[in-house]
């Protein structure tokens, strides 16, 4: 009997209780890091210097951005806290023990069988919700992970449209110089022929040197465009970037705008939420295991054969108060997670609501400028220019009316990098899916 109470001793030192679906979680992990388990130097980047698309930049930034590879790693060592919460702190100790009084060294030594008395063995049950809180804090991580690449991916998207629209913004600056540029001589010519008075070559210079000195500005501004670019991507100082194009703008069809469902479903940060209210539900547990004694377990075997056990727990009630008000606490995160977690729900529809209102007001406003004020500022442009060529009409009228059509293209590439950035905060909404 004493034998199988050394050799229980031993077991239950050694005992883990792995909680059910760590493998699982195990699992995404490992699909998730794929690229963060090769080093920075060995991984096969996308080329973006010629010709690169958008979801190019996306990929070469989810293997490249700091951020999110220390995000992954968060979460793989959030995933290591569990076998060492779900395994006895404790280990088996074998030891001699030798009575100095004189006697023989033989019925005066004794074998020592114990767990190590600085901590003591916990109940199976007790180290199983060590590991399922050690679980849930490791799924928060995996939420956190995929919240920063969905950020991410947004970030990268408002970088990449931004500096589209400055390089389309510059090429309608281009037009509009050459234009004026045509402008300027040839007011010149009539005031010189007397058929044309001072100021109206004073305001085409003007109007020229505006340009100039706007268009001076955007291209300014530029470098620093492509290097906000170049850092959210990951890419070196020295890597080239290929010039990005803005989409055209596709509007949403009505099946696409019913999301308000997979808001809830998919949002990353509901979905956080919800894992952290799960995680404050098994520390409830385990604030609720103080309650039970913890022990610990000897055996003697001396030289002469004979055999003495020894045990020792815990008492927990002498410090009650304090473990119910640790059980309370842990109690009031619960409340706090749930009413987070709610708030974080109707946040999310809350957003939703607001970019599809803001998708449809863009529709609304660019299918005005392209469908009719652009449509009628070009024929206006045409008609002041044929009367100009045949010598019955003003250079000016010409020049107004092309003025305002490309100021109505340079509003509309606005407006299609406003909707292309808001169908991809949407689709960060939608945890990824897009609508």
């Amino acid at each position: 009997m004493k034998v199988v109470l050394m050799v229980l001793a031993l077991a239950l030192a050694g005992c883990v209780m792995r909680p059910e679906g760590e493998q699982a979680e195990r699992d995404r992990v490992a699909a998730a890091g794929v690229a963060f388990h090769k080093p920075f130097a060995e991984r096969e980047l996308p080329d973006l210097a010629q010709g690169a698309t958008l979801s190019e930049f996306l990929a070469h930034a989810e293997q490249a951005n700091g951020a999110l590879e220390a995000a992954f790693h968060t979460w793989e060592a959030a995933l290591e806290k569990v076998p060492q919460a779900s395994t006895q702190a404790t280990t088996a100790m074998v030891g001699l023990e030798h009575t100095l009084d004189g006697g023989s060294a033989l019925d005066r030594t004794a074998l020592l069988l114990m767990n190590n008395t600085m901590a003591m063995i916990l109940w199976p049950g007790r180290l199983e919700a060590q590991g399922e809180a050690a679980l849930a804090d490791a799924r928060v991580a995996g939420a956190a992970f995929v919240r920063e690449r969905l950020r991410l991916q947004t970030q990268v998207s408002d970088a990449y449209y931004a500096l589209a629209l400055r390089d389309e913004e510059l090429g309608l600056l281009d037009r509009l110089e050459r234009l004026l540029a045509v402008q300027v001589p040839s007011v010149a010519a009539r005031v010189r022929a007397g058929s044309a008075m001072q100021a109206e070559l004073l305001a085409a210079e003007v109007a020229r040197d505006r340009v100039q000195a706007e268009r001076a500005k955007l291209a300014g501004e530029r470098p620093a465009l492509e290097a906000a670019l170049r850092a959210i991507a990951g890419l070196d100082g020295d890597a080239m970037v290929t010039k990005p194009v803005l989409p055209p703008l596709t509007s949403l069809r009505p099946v696409e705008r019913d999301v308000i469902d997979s808001v809830l479903a998919n949002n990353a940060e509901v979905e956080m939420q919800r894992l952290e209210h799960a995680a404050a539900m098994a520390e409830v547990t385990m604030a609720e295991w103080e309650r039970v004694p913890e022990f610990s377990l000897s055996a003697t075997v001396m030289g002469t054969m004979s055999q003495t056990l020894g045990a020792a727990m815990t008492l927990p009630w002498l410090r009650g108060t304090a473990i119910e008000g640790a059980v309370r606490e842990s109690e009031a995160r619960v409340r706090a997670a749930d009413a987070l977690r709610r708030q974080a729900g109707a946040d999310a529809i809350a957003m939703a609501v607001r970019e599809l209102a803001m998708l449809a007001a863009v529709e609304a406003e660019h299918a005005v400028l392209a469908e009719s004020l652009l449509p009628r500022l070009r024929q206006m442009g045409d008609v002041a220019r044929a009367a100009w060529t045949a010598g019955g009409g003003k250079l000016t009228e010409w020049v107004a009316a092309t003025a305002m059509a490309l100021e109505t293209e340079t509003a509309l590439a606005r407006l299609r990098r406003d909707h292309s950035l808001a169908r991809a905060r949407l689709q960060e909404l939608l945890g990824g899916v897009a609508p």
